[in-house]
């Protein structure tokens, strides 16, 4: 797995106020949002219409861009509840475009509806039914997306987590050897118990990077709070489902006293809109497990090619608290755990001792 590096973009708020004016007809103010690879921008007209213009990397493929819009298409058809994101079209009646930056390179254009909340990252205090709304949330997207297909959905990706193993030529970029042995030991258990598992499992496309700043909360103000929306489809993945559920939970762990509490909530109301299988939830602490230790290697990695970059290591040091929490939590715990949530028998063998 080749981690690559792509040179950050270099647009201006003036310029993403003139490819919406030039492009889809609109005069509209514009904010930089953060992003990894591409260019946000918020924009707001005169009469109060808000949308992000997403400006690619030059390197983005065009297919990758339609695969999230596709997405996109088909949950609006098939979970109208989900306030997604639309994509909107150009003059000319394009959904994706192209504009020439500074260095004359051509860089994709897709103008998106902006939906307004708080992101989950932002959000106090994470109650259990703010917990419960996310795991149906997204338990709701991935039943939606059980029967979408995109060719360009069968790609190779860093953060797709049955590839995981691609951590290991990495290990090095992490400085201090304890928690270097705490990554090894997550991956070791991933490489020998997980994997072979995986090709047995549901697999389907998943939006693969909803983390608490990718899932949007509504308004302070408005109660009870629920998660409303889910951002950001650009790391969409066809592979096994429930990789979907363990990034989801672990991002809602980050900074919990008790984090298999707050996981099993998730999974309760998951479980309830995409029922779980028992083969599944075998996996699933071990998938959370995996994702932190991607993500704590990913940043030392990060860090050490573009050591200005923050936005790429925001989350690294609640990761590898957490990853510390977990190492002493046996996985059977866990696993006991997260079947009592799905209202099945805590210990899988208990039918049949009973019996």
């Amino acid at each position: 797995m080749v981690v690559i590096k792509h040179h950050a973009l270099a647009f201006s708020v003036q310029d993403a106020e003139c490819f919406v004016s030039q492009l889809y007809g609109l005069k509209a103010s514009a904010r930089l949002l953060p992003g990894e690879h591409d260019q946000n921008f918020y924009l707001r007209t005169d009469t109060g219409q808000e949308f992000v213009l997403k400006i690619a990397h030059a390197q983005e493929q065009w297919e990758i861009l339609d695969l999230q819009n596709q997405a996109l298409a088909h949950l609006a058809i098939h979970t109208p509840s989900l306030l997604l994101p639309r994509i909107c079209s150009t003059t000319d009646g394009k959904q994706i475009t192209t504009v020439i930056g500074t260095d004359q390179a051509t860089h994709f254009v897709r103008l998106l509806t902006y939906i307004p909340g708080v992101l989950f990252a932002h959000t106090n205090p994470h109650t259990p039914a703010l917990l419960h709304s996310l795991g149906s949330t997204v338990g709701t997207l991935d039943r939606a997306l059980s029967n979408f297909t995109h060719p360009a959905a069968h790609r190779s990706l860093k953060w797709d987590l049955q590839h995981a193993g691609w951590i290991r030529d990495y290990l090095p970029y992490i400085d201090q050897p304890e928690r270097r042995r705490v990554v090894e030991r997550f991956l070791l258990q991933f490489e020998q118990e997980v994997a072979p598992r995986l090709p047995s499992l549901r697999a389907s496309v998943i939006h693969n990077d909803a983390n608490d700043y990718n899932v949007l909360v509504n308004a302070i103000d408005v109660e009870p709070r629920q998660v409303v929306s889910v951002l950001d489809f650009g790391d969409m993945v066809y592979t096994a489902t429930i990789c979907e559920l363990a990034i989801v939970a672990t991002y809602a762990m980050l900074g919990k006293a008790d984090p298999l509490t707050v996981a099993a909530h998730v999974v309760r109301c998951y479980h309830e809109a995409f029922p779980l299988t028992e083969a599944e939830l075998e996996v699933l602490f071990p998938l959370i497990c995996t994702r932190l230790a991607v993500s704590v290697t990913n940043a030392a990695y990060q860090r050490h090619i573009d050591p200005g970059k923050d936005y790429l290591t925001i989350s690294e040091g609640p990761a590898w608290a957490l990853l510390e929490q977990l190492v002493d939590i046996p996985p059977q715990l866990a696993h006991y755990q997260f079947r009592h949530a799905c209202c099945l028998p805590p210990f899988p063998t208990t039918p049949a001792v009973v019996q």
